[in-house]
């Protein structure tokens, strides 16, 4: 709920409006779709199907010639399609095969007419295999909306014309994170609390709670005592406090949480802590 396959759609229409093709395709969480699937959407888009289909099923083919054929037939279809924006979403379910042919892919984009862009959540175990893929200045992080931002976009997902002092509130809490603003302003609205000081402090969405409850999971059992007692400490945790009440070495906590700022759940700066907004701490705090 960050705003990437905002952000994609709308690099998309742009480059439309210039006379850019574009071909989308998205990735599945289920592990139940077949080999290069992000590609077959795309290819499909592009009036090519038979493309992957044809070379996948070569008979006596030694099977790394196969492969390096059916990456440059990929190739030569996209560039025969260009100038074009390939859109990959949510990346960081692709299977290894797409991952395959997309770094084939990327290694022919400085001499085609064709970009690809895609999308990712850093904060899925999977993201870890993305890394190699595209070098970190062609990287792109989103981060929250800042307090001003935050009302415009509250309008175009709610329909509702925050007040400035309930906005404010609002990304203290949330971080900027668009989802999450947008699900406490639904759940707001359902209480009656959207008028000028009915708000108070805005509440914690159960959709939000399992968002977050999802990336606290993940964590080993020794981060996650850990990142308890930081919430007990307050939003800002110093790492020598922390060591103390842990009895631990200050580079065992820096080990201990890098899993948990890894989860976009922590930040770290001037041997200091801090969760990254107060939804976090209040998810904590209740388990």
């Amino acid at each position: 709920g960050i705003g990437k396959t905002r952000l994609a759609t709308e690099v998309s229409a742009v480059l439309r409006a210039e006379g850019v093709s574009v071909a989308w395709a998205g990735c599945s969480p289920d592990g139940g779709t077949p080999p290069y699937w992000p590609w077959t959407q795309v290819l499909r888009r592009l009036g090519a199907p038979h493309v992957l289909a044809e070379r996948a099923q070569g008979p006596g083919v030694d099977p790394a010639v196969a492969r390096s054929l059916l990456f440059d037939e990929v190739v030569d279809t996209l560039c025969g399609a260009g100038p074009l924006l390939v859109v990959l979403d949510d990346l960081q379910w692709a299977d290894e095969a797409s991952l395959r042919l997309l770094d084939a892919v990327v290694r022919q984009l400085p001499t085609v007419p064709v970009v690809v862009l895609g999308t990712y959540r850093d904060t899925e175990p999977e993201a870890d295999r993305l890394d190699e893929l595209v070098a970190a200045e062609r990287r792109l992080q989103l981060r929250g909306l800042s307090s001003d931002d935050l009302l415009p976009a509250m309008a175009e997902l709610t329909g509702e014309t925050l007040d400035p002092e309930l906005a404010v509130a609002l990304h203290r809490r949330t971080g900027g994170n668009p989802f999450f603003a947008a699900e406490s302003v639904r759940l707001l609205r359902a209480e009656g609390r959207l008028a000028p000081g009915d708000g108070g402090r805005p509440p914690l969405p159960d959709s939000v709670r399992a968002v977050i409850e999802r990336r606290l999971a993940r964590l080993p059992a020794d981060t996650w005592d850990l990142l308890r007692a930081a919430a007990l400490v307050g939003a800002e945790p110093a790492v020598g406090l922390l060591a103390e009440l842990s009895e631990r070495p200050a580079t065992e906590v820096a080990a201990l949480l890098e899993p948990a700022v890894r989860a976009r759940l922590l930040t770290f700066e001037h041997d200091r802590y801090r969760f990254v907004h107060a939804l976090v701490i209040e998810t904590v705090n209740a388990q």
